[in-house]
């Protein structure tokens, strides 16, 4: 499959042509590290598991791998920014 048609059936955030690829890869991680290291941790973790198991079977609770994001000071902030319609920084 093609990069175009991956974008169309929405397997893609974004099509970059070749002599743009680290530009846009460039953009993508800025906006990555705009987030808090426990969000990205616990992101990491769970496509872990969905790339082990896609359609998470062998999780008996499908919200489990997102509850210890929940408990972080990072997810209080982040949301407490949101409420407050502000940048979490």
């Amino acid at each position: 499959m093609d990069g175009e048609t991956a974008w169309k059936i929405g397997l893609l955030e974004e099509v970059s042509p070749p002599d743009k690829i680290f530009e846009g890869v460039e953009s993508l991680l800025l906006r990555i590290r705009k987030n808090s290291s426990s969000s990205i941790r616990e992101t990491k973790k769970l496509m872990a598991v969905c790339l082990k198991d896609p359609n998470l079977l062998s999780v008996p609770d499908k919200a489990l791998p997102l509850m210890d994001s929940a408990k972080t000071e990072d997810f209080k902030k982040t949301t407490q920014a949101f409420l407050e319609k502000r940048d979490k920084n």
